[in-house]
């Protein structure tokens, strides 16, 4: 006949009290998991969840009680409030395009006859280097589609559709006038102008992104 051989649970609380400036968060709370076991706290704001997860990973001390964890367990905690990128949706919006505005203007700056080409004495900047400014300018605007959460957030919930709408139509229209004006500036003055024109373009429309955001 097979015995069942007990095992230790995987964690145990006893008694564990907690206060923070005060106020009595846990008072005398008990808690045993098996090692398979699958649970969710549940409770309203500043019941003690958090506390108590964050003393099950050590990074909180019960003011009375005991934390025990099996040998060898090892605890993984997500913190609530996770520490990320300081810089603004705005800031990174308005950096990532003054970026590509950069970029386009030395590649302007390598076309023959130009002040980059002249410098390295070259008739013009290798194409390779080319591309690879096309392929960082690509990453720089890519971050376009951050308007989108912008937008949702800055917007209330009952004109939020409308002002995504506003947002695609300025794209389209941003676009379509980029192009005809674009085909009369290379008609004029050729295609290095056009980059020019268009790293022009960008810090233009960066600044009044600024200045209504």
């Amino acid at each position: 006949m097979a015995v069942a051989v007990p095992t230790a649970p995987a964690l145990t609380l006893r008694g564990v009290v907690k206060s923070f400036g005060g106020r009595l968060i846990l008072d005398g709370a008990d808690l045993e998991l098996g090692q398979r076991a699958r649970v969710g706290l549940i409770g309203a704001n500043g019941a003690g969840k958090s506390t108590l997860l964050a003393m099950l990973a050590g990074e909180e001390v019960a003011d009375a009680g005991s934390v025990t964890l099996r040998k060898g367990a090892v605890v993984a905690h997500l913190h609530q409030m996770v520490e990320g990128e300081d810089r603004t949706v705005r800031e990174v919006l308005a950096a990532a395009h003054c970026f590509a505005a950069l970029l386009l203007a030395l590649m302007a700056a390598g076309a023959p006859h130009y002040p980059l080409s002249e410098l390295l004495g070259v008739k013009a900047v290798p194409a390779q280097i080319d591309g690879a400014l096309f392929v960082l300018i690509g990453i720089a605007i890519s971050t376009q589609p951050l308007l989108y959460g912008m937008t949702r957030q800055l917007v209330d919930a009952q004109n939020a559709g409308k002002a995504l709408s506003a947002v695609n139509l300025a794209f389209f229209l941003g676009a379509a006038l980029m192009q005809s004006s674009t085909g009369v500036v290379a008609t004029l003055f050729g295609l290095p102008a056009v980059l020019l024109f268009m790293a022009a373009t960008l810090i233009v429309g960066t600044i009044v992104f600024l200045m209504y955001t």
